[in-house]
């Protein structure tokens, strides 16, 4: 994994983040989306992880559980593939977090 990236690819993911935390989906969207768009670009898999899992928040916050579920499935086998037990903790959770046929796994 290239290294280079990271000043590259953070500022668009910590930026969705923040329109996210303002609800601004759409400002969201894009920012993530561009940043998922570098770390595909520099072939840089733990960031294009980190896009997928904050596309899936944004997705979720849309209540879009299947575009949401979907992102969230990518980070996964990313995580997976990289071996990094804790992210993939964290997507398998908020994976259990999501309506299915309108009732949470946890329910």
């Amino acid at each position: 994994e290239i290294k280079a990236p990271n000043y590259l690819v953070e500022p668009y993911r910590l930026t969705a983040e923040v329109y996210l935390q303002m609800k601004d989906i759409e400002k969201a969207i894009e920012y993530a989306k561009k940043s998922l768009q570098i770390a595909t670009e520099f072939n840089a898999p733990s960031y294009q992880a980190e896009a997928c899992r904050v596309l899936g928040n944004i997705f979720k916050e849309k209540r879009q559980f299947n575009q949401a579920n979907s992102y969230y499935e990518n980070a996964l086998s990313i995580y997976m593939s990289l071996g990094n037990e804790q992210k993939i903790a964290q997507i398998e959770q908020e994976l259990s977090r999501l309506p299915i046929n309108g009732k949470t796994v946890n329910q």
